[in-house]
């Protein structure tokens, strides 16, 4: 994907490939040719910076944006993933976006998807229509119905229907951080006042 190159002045020049199913790849001269961009991007012990594919597979590399149908990743990491369908085990992304992702003893920080499967995991902020989550810990999860089994942390929980099998630990819900909201709203206006005088 990276193809790395010294002039001759002792600097190293880093190119950057695109692979998009049916687009071209136009090449570096001083480069060997690159071949046309293809329709499955794999990639072992790698890194690259920008990956366009029909579907990526992806083992024990890392990337920095990723827009596919489908990704898999393995032992893996990407700072953004643009995808329709995406499974992850052992990974980590930054921004994870999608239809329908699945999560196995991986994190995320910002993690938004239609269909969610969340097993093992950790998220900052996990968004679904439909989530499922399992022996996790999530900051923030917001979501239209949530299916939990075993042992689910939570900071803050926006949920429609939840349906638990184990424990949900939540710190905050919806009418709970409304109610500190406000009562650190009204604190802080007091402090204020005492201050000014």
């Amino acid at each position: 994907m990276n193809d790395v190159e010294e002039n001759g002045t002792g600097a190293i020049e880093k190119d950057e490939q695109f692979v998009s199913e049916g687009a071209d790849v136009r090449p570096n001269p001083r480069r060997q040719k690159l071949q046309e961009a293809i329709e499955r991007a794999t990639m072992q012990s790698g890194e690259a910076d920008n990956v366009r594919a029909v579907q990526v597979n992806m083992d024990r590399s890392g990337a920095e944006h990723i827009d596919a149908q489908r990704v898999t990743l393995d032992r893996s990491g990407a700072n953004s993933l643009l995808t329709q369908s995406a499974e992850l085990t052992d990974s980590g992304v930054l921004n994870l976006s999608g239809e329908n992702l699945t999560l196995n003893a991986s994190s995320a920080i910002i993690a938004n998807g239609q269909t969610l499967n969340f097993s093992d995991s950790r998220a900052v902020i996990l968004g679904a229509g439909q989530a499922s989550v399992e022996s996790s810990t999530i900051g923030m999860l917001a979501a239209g119905e949530i299916t939990a089994t075993g042992d689910v942390n939570s900071t803050f929980l926006f949920g429609g229907n939840v349906s638990a099998g184990g424990d949900v630990n939540v710190s905050f819900n919806a009418i709970s951080a409304g109610v500190l909201g406000a009562a650190f709203g009204a604190a802080f206006a007091l402090v204020w006042k005492l201050i000014r005088r």
